[in-house]
């Protein structure tokens, strides 16, 4: 059988119709589901849209009542106690004033517990209730006090009392007058009344729910539909059907309620929808609740709306009706579009199958090309054709350009992916980079050659034997010939004085006058110091203004280029070449030299080596010769020194013989301290040799308080200048070698060693002094005993006393310290009188403050009964006095202590001889 063969026209028309028909009806039909779909979502969002809005209304509604009443409260929580009555009749006056001016309450009221309102009730119970209501158009007081028996644990008010919260009761049909026939629907708001957060009382209101009825009403978004209002427990609010407004929906329909679970799910506060068979319409109707939530009271009401399950039916069958012809409609103009199109692709495609086949055979042709003018597919692929055809063509005549040798001519690939373009793009490149590596590397080693050249001519120079400034001058000439340079200098490091370092320029080459004075230069001073310090070239090319210029017969000229090569080696800077062209330094006369200044620098260091070495072969000579000189003077000095040393030795031996045989003990000590000298009558005093005394501190020898705070006492003298001790003698404690303490006298001063403080002590035992000072005291024991015998010696005792009184020093104090009679031996010796004695204070002439602190002790012992000896230093008419006292306590008849005896002996004469 033969097969069927369709041109292109006639497939396109085939295929392209029969599949667009096919993709068309399914599109029409998922548009018609999704259309029915989206007519029942649009009802069931608009009736949600409707109960929300009419849900926020009805809230907003009693959200404006409970606010007025929270503004109610408010005001009552501003009372006093004491002021009450006549702050109520203006808070009266207030609750009248919002029943006044709000129709839909039906009474104002508020309650105040009695115990903050009267002082004279304590009572934890009980309230007065005052307030508004109307009666027909009449508007009525009311007064009464309620729970004087106690609170109704049961009651809303308690709950508002206990818990301190907002009070929306559940609507409920009330009437004033008692008549059934004046009863309305209506809520009580209330609000506690709080002062310092303690409940005080409330205030209340009760709402008339008429006005929401007006509402309902308005709502019917369909034919058919309807709209009515719950509380939180079911009752109905507002109903079309009047006779049910105030009963409980479970009560009037008790199936629709428990099918939908209402009164639970408006508990749980949230939109919810459902079906029912409505018995009210006798048809199934789609319900949609919207809560109502109010807050501050904690409470759910929900506003319902519903309509009939036709309304969406018949929107459904209208869009399926209007769907249908529509589709019919778009498959006839469809298959006449889809065959204008088949005949608009299938020409241009013949024409282009045509020139293919002639670029297959390798004939291009540029002047057959495509005319088609259409922005789509087709167009691309005649633009494509043409394109294709256009670039062998430059493809040909690239490839004949370079075959003929003509690398710089221009070519642009078809496309990135153009693989022969590419393919001879690269061949071109290759041949060209072949030709410029080759003109390269002839230049690369012509540049070798030339350095190669110039190193071997400085070599040659170096070689010759000549001094560094003709050297340097030869070296310069050459280098600024081979460079092709106008003009240069060499400057060389000069470090002979190392406080006076500096680059000297040593040579020049066309330098006018003003540039060679100033041939001194410093490290870091203008670019040839900068140079030298940064140990790197510097090459300008712009050089600054005044810097240099070239002069000849026919003028001046600025040159173009500047630069700047280190001589240095080991990274030492021996030396700067300077030089100036006319020309731009290439990079290679750059390199070129800088390691010719390298060989320069090393030949410049060998140099200025040999030349050191001659002169310090010089100055050694020289200082040869000035050392025999000194030599001799030295001689002469040594022996002026001797001579002074004899007599310093001869004046040294007698302070050395004062010092090893004087009888008191001298020790020397530095300012912190340490001790420096020690004498013999030290060393027998302390027990230490002068070996082991010296370098130790002060305190070695010295005992408690003194030895703790001696370091101290010097640092507070050094720092103040004030002179506690400094020149006065002392007693103190002395500690010797063997662990033994003794009674020293020490007398200190203060000398000056060039700028260093020294300090000469002169110290004295007093042992043998204190030995004569307990014989005393044990007379005075003695005579304690006397005063202790029977009552039978009394008046021997007396007899003994007053002989006492006459040949020694005699004082009586009371128990408080204060002198109640003196002899005249103590006043003489004071040079006092008696009248200005008497009542004095036991210490009052003790020079030393630290043995003032000492008397507490004294006293508390004489008050125990005890006796005790002490030796005091006192000042008194401009002598210092010191003697050895006995404090005796005296008893009465019944055995206490009411007065105390000093006897006193005078031993300032004892102590100053020894």
């Amino acid at each position: 059988m033969k097969k069927i063969r369709f041109n292109i026209n006639t497939r396109m028309l085939v295929y392209l119709l029969s599949g667009a028909t096919l993709i068309y009806l399914i599109s029409l039909g998922a548009v018609i589901i999704q259309t029915v779909n989206s007519t029942k979502k649009d009802t069931y969002r608009i009736v949600e849209k409707t109960a929300a809005e009419k849900a926020n209304l009805v809230k907003s509604v009693i959200d404006s009542d409970l606010k007025a009443i929270d503004v109610l409260a408010d005001a009552g929580s501003t009372f006093k106690m004491e002021t009450f009555e006549a702050w109520e009749k203006i808070y009266l006056a207030q609750q009248k004033a919002i029943l006044e001016n709000n129709p839909q309450y039906i009474s104002v009221a508020t309650s105040f517990e009695l115990k903050y309102i009267d002082s004279s009730y304590n009572n934890d119970y009980g309230r007065l209730m005052r307030g508004y209501y109307r009666e027909g158009d009449v508007i009525k007081l009311f007064d009464a006090k309620r729970n004087l028996d106690g609170d109704d644990y049961a009651s809303n008010y308690y709950s508002i009392k206990s818990n301190k919260n907002h009070f929306i009761s559940n609507p409920e049909l009330f009437s004033y007058t008692g008549n059934e026939q004046d009863a309305v629907l209506n809520t009580n708001i209330s609000v506690p009344i709080l002062k310092n957060n303690e409940f005080v009382g409330l205030a209340g209101a009760d709402v008339n729910m008429d006005y929401f009825q007006s509402i309902t009403d308005s709502i019917q978004p369909y034919n058919g539909s309807y709209a009515f209002i719950l509380s939180t427990d079911g009752t109905i609010v507002a109903h079309p059907k009047k006779e049910w407004v105030g009963e409980k929906l479970s009560d009037v329909d008790s199936i629709f309620t428990a099918d939908g679970n209402i009164n639970k799910r408006i508990d749980l506060g949230k939109t919810f929808t459902f079906t029912h068979h409505d018995t009210l319409m006798q048809a199934e109707y789609q319900y949609t609740f919207s809560p109502i939530k109010i807050k501050k009271a904690n409470i759910n009401w929900a506003l319902a709306v519903a309509f009939p399950s036709t309304i969406i039916e018949d929107r459904t069958a209208t869009f399926l009706q209007t769907g249908i012809f529509i589709g019919s409609l778009g498959l006839v103009v469809m298959g006449f579009i889809i065959s204008l199109i088949a005949r608009s692709i299938s020409r241009p495609i013949i024409k282009t199958t045509k020139i293919l086949k002639e670029l297959s055979d390798g004939k291009i042709d540029k002047s057959n090309l495509l005319k088609i003018n259409t922005r789509d597919e087709v167009g691309e692929m005649a633009n494509s054709v043409n394109q294709l055809t256009e670039g062998l063509y430059r493809t040909a005549e690239f490839a004949s350009y370079v075959g003929n040798g003509d690398l710089s001519v221009d070519f642009h690939k078809l496309s990135d992916e153009d693989m022969l373009g590419s393919a001879l793009l690269e061949m071109r490149d290759n041949l060209k980079q072949a030709k410029e590596d080759e003109a390269r590397r002839k230049k690369e080693e012509k540049i070798r050659r030339w350095a190669a050249d110039g190193y071997s001519m400085i070599n040659d120079l170096l070689r010759q034997s000549k001094d560094l400034q003709e050297l340097s001058y030869s070296i310069l000439s050459s280098i600024i010939k081979y460079v092709d340079a106008a003009m240069g200098a060499i400057y060389v490091l000069n470090d002979s004085d190392k406080n006076d370092v500096y680059y000297e320029m040593i040579t020049a080459v066309a330098y006018e006058r003003e540039k060679l004075m100033r041939d001194k230069v410093k490290p870091e001073e203008g670019l040839v110091g900068r140079c030298a310090h940064e140990k790197l070239t510097i090459h300008l090319r712009e050089i600054p203004e005044n810097y240099v210029s070239v002069n000849s017969g026919l003028g001046e000229s600025k040159p173009r280029s500047l630069i700047l090569i280190p001589l240095k080696i080991n990274e030492q800077v021996l030396g700067v070449i300077e030089l100036v062209s006319f020309n731009k330094f290439e990079q290679y006369q750059v390199e070129f030299l800088e390691k010719a200044g390298e060989t320069v620098a090393s030949d410049i260091s060998t140099t200025k080596i040999n030349q050191r070495t001659e002169v310090l072969l010089q100055q050694s000579q020289q200082q040869a010769d000035e050392l025999a000189q000194q030599e001799e003077e030295m001689r002469q000095n040594m022996e002026e020194i001797q001579a002074t040393q004899e007599s310093l030795k001869e004046s040294q031996a007698k302070t050395q013989m004062i010092f090893d045989n004087i009888v008191d003990a001298i020790i020397t000590i530095d300012s912190n301290g340490i001790i420096e000298l020690w004498n013999p009558a030290a060393e027998k005093l302390f027990g230490y040799s002068s070996k082991e005394a010296i370098g130790q501190n002060i305190k070695l020898i010295m005992y408690g308080e003194n030895a703790r705070e001696h370091d101290n006492y010097i640092k507070r003298y050094m720092k103040t200048g004030q002179r506690h001790v400094l020149g006065k003698s002392r007693e103190v404690m002395g500690m010797h070698k063997s662990g033994k303490k003794f009674p020293v006298e020490l007398r200190l001063e203060e000398g000056k060693l060039g700028n260093e403080t020294k300090f000469v002590g002169a110290l004295r035992d007093l042992t043998e002094m204190k030995k004569a000072q307990e014989d005393v005291e044990q007379k005075m024991e003695q005579l304690k005993e006397l005063n202790e015998k029977s009552e039978a010696s009394k008046e021997e005792m007396r007899l003994l006393v007053d002989g006492v009184k006459d040949v020694s020093l005699y004082v009586e104090y009371d128990m408080n310290r204060k002198i109640i009679d003196i002899n005249n031996n103590f006043l003489n010796l004071l040079g006092a009188k008696k009248s200005d004695m008497l009542g004095v204070k036991q210490g009052a002439f003790e020079t030393d403050p630290e043995k003032k602190k000492e008397f507490d002790k004294l006293w508390k012992d004489l008050s125990a009964g005890k006796t005790r000896k002490i030796v005091q230093h006192i000042l008194a008419n401009g002598k210092n006095l010191y003697f050895s006292e006995v404090y005796i306590p005296v008893r009465d008849q019944k055995g206490s202590i009411y007065k105390v005896i000093n006897l006193a002996i005078d031993i300032t004469d004892t102590i100053k001889k020894k």
